[in-house]
């Protein structure tokens, strides 16, 4: 299961949308070798969420969502306190689902667990360096588009 688990990682690392479905088939084989793989089931959340955010979009992109939190869930159930698996929920209740509260508690949860976790840091960071300037837009959208829209010609 391993095996298949660092095979997953590897191609995970190489970033092209083919190299992220061949992840998802090796954490896939990781877990059907071993089905209380937890590190596994955050691994397989974190390349669906990547292939939904990445490389798909409308109904596949929520298809790719919806399996990135059937992982990350089942990965939660096997270790509630998995520093990856509070990242990876973190990263779809902030971009999957909206949710910047929940994805906050997720990312300082993972940090408790992992203190020196660097892609939970660069996580929580973004967030919160992040979060000020759009509730500044969502608060402002009518007039930044009334002033965006007041000196266009029609023509």
């Amino acid at each position: 299961a391993w095996n298949a688990y660092a095979r997953g990682n590897f191609h995970l690392d190489s970033g092209s949308e083919a190299d992220t479905r061949k992840a998802i088939e090796q954490y896939h084989a990781a877990i059907n070798l071993d089905p209380r793989y937890g590190r596994a089931y955050a691994a397989l959340s974190l390349a669906w969420a990547r292939l939904g955010a990445i490389f798909l979009g409308g109904d596949e992109q929520r298809q790719a969502y919806v399996e990135a939190r059937t992982a990350v869930d089942t990965a939660l159930q096997l270790n509630p306190d998995s520093a990856a698996a509070l990242g990876v929920r973190g990263y779809l209740r902030a971009y999957a689902e909206f949710d910047w509260v929940a994805a906050e508690a997720d990312y300082r949860r993972a940090l408790q667990q992992m203190p020196n976790d660097g892609a939970a840091k660069y996580a929580l960071g973004s967030l919160l360096a992040t979060l000020p300037l759009l509730l500044v837009f969502i608060l402002f959208q009518k007039q930044f588009v009334s002033g965006l829209m007041g000196g266009a010609v029609k023509g």
